[in-house]
């Protein structure tokens, strides 16, 4: 069972196969049309380029080297794509970018991923040119990590001037307390609660000036560029590799599909493999002249060959010879004519002519005792082939083989 189904396996490849060899030339317009229309698209489609740069985000915080958080976990991957896309950013980069690009159109054309826990952003920016693309990209993350920054100073100066005020009144309080201190008596009770206020506004005095140190020490650098526009790979729409190919592919499908329409309309057979796929039966020589130029003793070596298959059939000296010649051409055979030279008479050849009456084709193919084909590439039909092929197997009469010629 495994061997049959392996055997109808291999027929039906077999079979696709002489479908795609008969059509090929339809397969092969399928695919010139496909790759003429990728071309066509390459044409008329708007060209862009994208360009990217890469920046890794500075972590602004007091404590820059706290190995407890990665600085990764102190960056939220959803809020620095949505500051990298904003409005701000792009009229930012607009500005950056002289007036080429209004900021509606910056944030149409720009993209923003992050990765490595949002550390990382990856700024791509879509223009027609590489030049604009290039210079785009840039923009943006210049503008971006500026903004960062910009943010940052702000915040810390906000922060900056809330302690400033606080430590000026915790000055104003410490110095009552001294007063205070410096009027009472030792071992009183108001002398313990201005030793005791004194205490308490000096370690607030000194955890908010170690506050405002650190304030002050705060890097607020946005970020660095990891890698710019100008360096990193440039991205072509429409791909002209990509559009092809897949010029190319589709073409292809659209070329077996139309040729296994075509098939079945297809009343010529092509090539000799056609018509040994119909005939069920080899052929014994090949005279036609579009293969090459065939010279005289080719032709008669290989009629001889011919005859000697003939022979070697016992009962093909028996009785006549069927030569169905499935040319519709109105020339001489010469490859019946050579056969007859050759056999000077041992055997008997009845030709009957693929366009003449099937009922005179059925009686010589009743008294013969062996069929020889004679067809032409591209004039032999798929109907006499076949008819042969049925009738010869109703009447029992084999089917050596067939000759190619013009």
């Amino acid at each position: 069972m495994g061997g049959s189904a392996a055997n109808d396996q291999t027929l039906g490849i077999s079979r696709y196969l002489s479908v795609l060899r008969r059509q090929r030339w339809i397969a092969l317009a399928g695919v010139l049309a496909g790759v003429v229309a990728a071309g066509a698209y390459l044409l008329v489609a708007p060209h862009t380029v994208t360009a990217t740069t890469a920046v890794n985000l500075n972590v602004i915080t007091t404590e820059p080297f706290n190995q407890q958080r990665p600085a990764s976990g102190l960056l939220d991957a959803a809020t620095e794509a949505d500051i990298a896309s904003s409005h701000v950013v792009a009229e930012g980069a607009a500005e950056l970018l002289g007036g080429a690009f209004t900021a509606s159109q910056v944030r149409a054309s720009s993209r923003v991923s992050s990765s490595g826990g949002a550390s990382v952003v990856r700024v791509a920016f879509t223009a027609p040119t590489a030049r604009e693309a290039v210079r785009g990209a840039d923009a943006i993350a210049q503008a971006y990590l500026e903004f960062r920054s910009d943010q940052a100073q702000q915040r810390i100066d906000t922060m900056l001037t809330s302690m400033n005020t606080r430590v000026e009144k915790l000055n104003e309080a410490l110095l009552q307390a001294n007063r205070e201190l410096v009027s009472a008596e030792p071992g009183t009770t108001d002398y313990a609660q201005a030793v005791s206020q004194q205490q308490q506004i000096q370690v607030e005095l000194d955890s908010l000036l170690s506050q405002r140190n650190a304030l002050s020490n705060v890097d607020t650098t946005g970020g660095i560029v990891l890698t710019s526009a100008r360096d990193s790979d440039l991205e072509e729409s429409p791909s002209t590799r990509m559009t092809l190919a897949t010029g190319l592919a589709g073409g292809l499908v659209l070329g077996i599909i139309a040729a296994f329409a075509r098939n079945p309309f297809d009343r010529r057979l092509r090539s000799p493999s056609d018509v040994a796929d119909a005939l069920g039966a080899p052929m014994l020589a090949d005279l036609d002249p579009r293969r090459g130029e065939v010279s005289d003793d080719d032709a008669h070596e290989q009629m001889r060959v011919v005859f000697e298959r003939l022979r070697s059939d016992a009962a093909a000296t028996a009785g006549p010879v069927l030569v169905f010649d499935a040319r519709r051409s109105e020339q001489e055979s010469r490859a019946l004519q050579r056969l007859e030279t050759i056999s000077d008479g041992s055997v008997q050849f009845e030709r009957v002519d693929a366009a003449a009456s099937r009922a005179d084709g059925l009686a010589m193919l009743r008294e013969a005792t062996a069929v020889l084909v004679l067809c032409s590439r591209r004039t032999a039909l798929v109907e006499d082939v076949r008819w042969i092929t049925q009738e010869a197997r109703r009447a029992g009469t084999p089917v050596v083989g067939f000759v190619s010629e013009e």
